[in-house]
């Protein structure tokens, strides 16, 4: 018997879009710390390519603009992303919304500096 070493993960299920762009950023205007969103089920590696995705061309390029938004949003720290195993080839993404820091003994708005000229450059 010759094992496969196919690298796709076999698909038992046909995907779908689980949560709307609009709904998704309704969250994000709308959620407090430590509140949690599923953005999609199934494998978003799969689901949001071209080639192999089960989903229509709408939803896909959806799904893609709502896992580019909430990776845009970790990597500035707004929210943090987690992959829960829900079975073979099956996983819940989920957003959870960052607590806000607050900055210790500020009271008010931060003072700000006019910079009137630009800073030397060194050469």
């Amino acid at each position: 018997m010759i094992a496969s070493t196919s690298t796709v993960p076999s698909r038992q299920t046909k995907a779908s879009l689980v949560l709307r762009e609009r709904a998704f950023g309704r969250w994000l205007g709308n959620a407090r710390g430590g509140e949690r969103i599923e953005y999609h089920r199934g494998t978003l590696v799969i689901d949001r390519e071209p080639r192999i995705s089960t989903l229509a061309e709408r939803h896909r390029q959806e799904l893609v603009r709502i896992a580019d938004r909430a990776m845009a949003l970790a990597g500035e720290g707004q929210v943090l992303l987690l992959q829960e195993r829900r079975g073979k080839d099956d996983f819940s993404y989920v957003a959870v919304m960052a607590r806000k820091k607050r900055a210790a003994g500020i009271v008010g708005k931060p003072a700000t500096r006019r910079i009137t000229k630009p800073f030397p450059v060194a050469r």
